[in-house]
């Protein structure tokens, strides 16, 4: 067995781990029941990640698709897509033309002209979420600082979305996955609207019915697209409403409550919907991060991601997969961190700690892995079609852990803070 660790000091260390005699206390991984299957690890194409991959030279954009999206970097196999602006980016805009035509020219040259970059290296299950409507069907007419959809724009709005999806999908990207508004509870002062849960049900419909007319039906619809410390109430709410419980595909959330309750499992065990964690990431860039809060973010990640699995979520999204080394751009000055930086002062990639975190998760990830059941707070794993398993482990204190897999034991020493994967070989 193969243990790779990373912790303050050390970087995603890889060692051997021999075969021991039989404890006394064991965690028979052969007897951990394999759930449902994972749809993978990824991360958003913003404008802004678009902007800055095509700022690079050619020898730092194979670098980066080379350690985020082949298989011996991230193996990234999802990309989120803001339908439209959000705040990572110059400038907000929609698609809308006067006529009601869309007008995809400006991503054509941005997100769409990098995704066909990061196709050729691996093929993407995409999701594409909305931060706003167009200002024109708002009460605010404004793409940001919140607001709603005014009551006499619910289809046009639909009708909108979808013909987006449908040029997308005509461009020969396959969307899989849509949510109807991302963060609807949040009001913001970049791109924002607000949905209330009967909003929310009352669009998903709609989109339910526009896509059947587009013959887009195979596009799954998530729900929700919000923090995860309210979701129980919010997805409470929205299945109450006649037909929407059997029309949407799975609940979506984010991390940015900093919690780790039992929302998520009170979730699943309610209503049975696969979880996608679909936002995250390090708030309020600092570009003069030391060794050690860099490596605090790093267990941000991965603390998130094992809560994730060990909650039945079959996919793990980033937020932005390259900003600059402002943390940007952002037409709000909203400064995020992302696993990759790029430094066009210095012409560098600068790969942060948080990269290392993802890495542990994504990067033994094959199709058709299924998320496996192991019976201890801070263990979580998934199997790999060929029956191989790998696990992860979150040091919470010094501690042996000792597993069983086919009549051989390990045995596992743990520190705090350790991030730790097992590959079984």
């Amino acid at each position: 067995m193969k243990i790779i660790k990373t912790t303050l000091n050390e970087h995603l260390i890889e060692k051997t781990i021999n075969e021991g005699s039989k404890p006394k206390d064991y965690i028979d991984l052969d007897a951990c029941n394999a759930l449902e299957d994972m749809v993978g690890f990824g991360g958003a194409v913003t404008d802004s990640a678009a902007l800055n991959f095509l700022k690079m030279d050619n020898k730092n954009q194979e670098l980066f698709l080379n350690k985020v999206y082949s298989s011996s970097g991230l193996n990234y196999n999802i990309s989120r897509l803001p339908l439209a602006s959000c705040d990572f980016g110059v400038t907000s805009y929609d698609f809308l033309k006067d006529d009601g035509s869309i007008d995809l020219s400006y991503i054509k040259e941005t997100t769409l002209k990098v995704l066909k970059r990061i196709e050729s290296i691996r093929k993407q299950k995409i999701f594409v979420a909305p931060w706003t409507p167009p200002k024109v069907f708002k009460d605010n007419n404004s793409y940001c600082s919140g607001g709603h959809l005014k009551e006499d724009c619910y289809e046009k709005c639909a009708e909108y979305y979808t013909k987006t999806l449908l040029e997308i999908t005509n461009l020969g990207f396959d969307i899989e996955y849509f949510s109807v508004q991302n963060e609807p509870q949040a009001t913001q002062v970049w791109e924002s609207c607000i949905y209330s849960s009967l909003d929310e049900a009352k669009m998903i419909l709609l989109m339910k019915e526009k896509l059947l007319k587009y013959k887009l039906n195979e596009i799954k619809l998530l729900c929700w697209d919000h923090n995860k410390d309210v979701i129980v109430k919010r997805v409470q709410e929205l299945f109450s409403e006649n037909q929407i419980k059997d029309v949407v595909h799975g609940i979506a959330y984010h991390w940015y409550d900093n919690t780790f309750k039992d929302d998520l499992k009170i979730v699943k065990k309610t209503y049975h919907k696969p979880l996608f964690f679909t936002e995250g990431c390090v708030e309020n860039y600092n570009p003069n991060a030391d060794n050690k809060e860099e490596f605090n973010n790093a267990i941000r990640y991965f603390k998130n991601y094992l809560h994730g699995l060990k909650n039945g979520t079959v996919a793990f999204l980033d937020w932005n997969v390259l900003l600059d080394e402002k943390g940007g751009p952002n037409h709000v000055g909203n400064y995020c961190e992302a696993p990759v930086h790029y430094d066009s002062n210095s012409n560098e990639l600068i790969f942060k700690r948080s990269y290392e975190a993802i890495y542990h998760f994504s990067h033994y990830f094959k199709d058709e892995a299924k998320i496996i059941d192991i019976p201890k707070d801070n263990v979580a794993g998934y199997r790999l079609k060929d029956g191989k398993n790998i696990i992860f482990i979150f040091g919470t204190k010094k501690e042996n852990i000792n597993f069983k897999i086919k009549e051989k034991y390990y045995n596992v020493n743990v520190d705090k803070n350790n991030l730790i994967t097992l590959k079984e070989e």
